[in-house]
């Protein structure tokens, strides 16, 4: 009985680290595609914005790597969030952190 309690543990514990170092790479992964999205909302911000540019203009000519549905999501829940939490970021023209 002994020997299989040791035999279960190791088993938990290596896959466990194991699958750690899946959810790392993952994490960096998500990440990093997080952080291209924002740059690109960023963008399209400073585009409809201040060039008062179409934002579906700019979709299908600046951000091709997005697909319509995703970049007029993204588009509508950024001014949301703009437009609850970073008001006076907009409006005194600082950078916006989304």
């Amino acid at each position: 009985m002994r020997n299989l309690f040791i035999i279960l543990f190791l088993c938990l514990f290596t896959s466990t680290v194991f699958a750690g170092d899946n959810v790392k790479d993952l994490t960096v992964e998500n990440e990093q595609i997080v952080q291209t999205k924002r740059m690109y909302l960023i963008e399209i911000y400073e585009d409809v914005f201040m060039n008062d540019r179409p934002y579906e203009q700019l979709i299908f000519q600046d951000h091709a790597c997005m697909t319509r549905a995703e970049a007029t999501r993204a588009v509508f829940d950024f001014f949301q969030r703009a437009q609850k939490f970073y008001r006076y970021t907009i409006i005194s023209g600082d950078e916006c952190d989304i």
